[in-house]
């Protein structure tokens, strides 16, 4: 018996670019969904709420720090997004925890480094 070969819908997405949209669409489209299931039902509907914690630290060369600061945010941490201003040349390694857990990258006891 032959199976007929299943395909990814966005198997045809060539660049990471397009990927990464047909995605954003798919999650919009769910939120949509939902939001309406939640008003029909009578429930409120679910709030995206954003908000930067900015954890900037200036540094002295070849030294080192960490940062420990209580967030005023309650609820889920769906993104994270660090930023590193340009100059950093892959010089600042950043980790992410919360609490007693390690959160990014997903290894424990590594570090991104990026410009």
């Amino acid at each position: 018996m032959v199976y007929p070969k299943y395909k990814l819908p966005f198997e045809e997405l060539t660049t990471i670019d397009e990927r990464v949209d047909y995605v954003h669409n798919q999650l919009v489209a769910a939120q949509l969904a939902l939001n309406q299931l939640l008003e029909k039902e009578g429930m409120p509907p679910m709030t995206v709420v954003t908000r930067d914690v900015n954890l900037r630290v200036l540094l002295e060369p070849n030294t080192g720090t960490r940062v420990f600061k209580p967030s005023p945010l309650t609820g889920r941490i769906v993104q994270l997004i660090p930023h590193w201003p340009d100059g950093c040349n892959a010089l600042v390694d950043v980790a992410v925890g919360h609490k007693d857990t390690w959160i990014y990258p997903h290894l424990v006891d590594t570090f991104v480094a990026l410009n």
